[in-house]
């Protein structure tokens, strides 16, 4: 019988597929919470303030930036690619996946605003910030873990 984890699983799934008792090795853990709803209206806010600063687009697309609210499976989503991110630390990947998966589900993630410009404003400022929030979550964690 095979030893190794995929080796088993293969070994169970085609010698004894009438059970369906695949073991799932771990594949349970919890992703860790990068990213709340408190958090996630803070940025979105924040980056309206600086798309208004920055006057280079019109008040009112702005204004619909500042009022835009993610739902839940926005929040999950955002914190799988940040999880993600947190242990592999591939930037590039980071960004396509979630340049792909936000532009792909955009209408189900901010369902009240029907105006893609002002969602689209919004994405492109929103994964540096994440960068960000993952590596202040990092360090906090590196330092908590030094200190004891």
């Amino acid at each position: 019988m095979c030893k190794s984890k995929g080796g088993l699983t293969r070994h169970i799934r085609s010698k004894h597929s009438s059970t369906s008792a695949v073991p799932s090795f771990g594949k349970d853990k919890q992703i860790p919470c990068h990213m709340t709803e408190e958090k996630a209206v803070t940025i979105i806010k924040e980056i309206g303030k600086c798309l208004a600063d920055a006057k280079m687009y019109p008040v009112e697309k702005v204004a619909q930036v500042s009022n835009l609210k993610p739902n839940e499976s926005f929040l999950v989503d955002i914190n799988t690619l940040s999880h993600r991110f947190h242990r592999k630390n591939d930037r590039d990947r980071f960004m396509k996946d979630f340049f792909s998966k936000m532009y792909g589900s955009w209408k189900e993630y901010f369902n009240p605003c029907d105006d893609h410009k002002a969602v689209f404003m919004m994405l492109v400022y929103l994964p540096e910030r994440l960068i960000a929030l993952v590596q202040d979550h990092g360090s906090e964690m590196h330092s908590e873990q030094t200190v004891y």
